[in-house]
């Protein structure tokens, strides 16, 4: 598993920032990078205020991972493209329906017509509800 650090220095890369100072500066508006730099010291843990000024400036960051090295990187990236995965499929489910009912109907249709024509113009279907 790597390091905290490591992990830190890739959202860094990731996020485009040219390095540490230049991420804490400009994309956690700190004064300097000190708060940041002592983290390279494995035995020193990132504080609480770091971690929510990351989660803060950076929401599609999953915490989780930066601080354990587990899970996905991006949790805000995955969701995103699930939900419209999802509302893609669904979209889709509906015109497919839309369709299918369009279909029916003029189906439906063609054959009153027929019947109507067989029967000298009287109707004997009897019409179904969409």
């Amino acid at each position: 598993m790597s390091s905290f650090y490591k992990r830190l220095m890739q959202l860094v890369e990731r996020q485009g920032f040219k390095n540490l100072n230049d991420f804490a500066i400009r994309g956690l508006k700190y004064t300097s990078s000190q708060k940041l730099a002592r983290l390279k010291d494995e035995n020193n843990k990132p504080s609480i205020e770091i971690l929510e000024d990351i989660a803060k400036m950076f929401e599609n960051e999953n915490l989780h991972h930066l601080i354990t090295g587990k899970g996905s990187i991006s949790v805000g990236l995955y969701e995103t493209n699930a939900e419209t995965q999802i509302t893609a499929k669904h979209d889709a489910k509906d015109e497919t329906i839309s369709t299918q009912k369009k279909l029916i109907k003029m189906y439906e249709d063609k054959i009153e017509v027929l019947e109507s024509k067989l029967s000298g113009g009287k109707s004997t279907r009897r019409k179904t509800g969409s």
